[in-house]
């Protein structure tokens, strides 16, 4: 087995590794980013009207609330720093979003290119 036999073989396992691994990886960190963009920060204010707390915010040149969530529910009267959605104003969260899916997708795009390069040195006994 001569030294550029045992190079293709090693671009093929790395093709193989990088673009099985790389692909699913690099596809979930672009949807995790899409996910994440969007959310603009806001004030919100948390009232205890009527018996059931509210939270209220500014957004779209219009004032909006909604009921407190259960999760929510621990959380006093006063400002708060959240988020609202840039494409429904009508949606807002008081943590900030996740910040995982640059993570995700720059691994995804690492191993992609190792595959890729792999790939091409697999294919060099063809042309050599």
């Amino acid at each position: 087995m001569t030294t550029l036999e045992v190079l293709a073989m090693i671009g093929e396992i790395l093709a193989l590794i990088g673009l099985c691994a790389g692909l699913p990886l690099l596809v979930l960190g672009a949807a995790l980013r899409a996910s994440e963009r969007g959310w603009e920060p806001t004030e919100l204010a948390v009232t205890r009207a009527e018996g059931r707390a509210r939270v209220r915010w500014f957004a779209g040149g219009d004032f909006r609330e909604r009921p407190l969530r259960r999760d929510e529910e621990h959380l006093d009267d006063g400002l708060y720093r959240g988020f609202v959605s840039g494409r429904r104003r009508g949606r807002v969260r008081f943590a900030a979003p996740a910040k995982g899916g640059g993570h995700c997708w720059a691994a995804g795009a690492t191993l992609t290119a190792a595959g890729v390069v792999g790939f091409v040195v697999s294919l060099l006994p063809m042309f050599l």
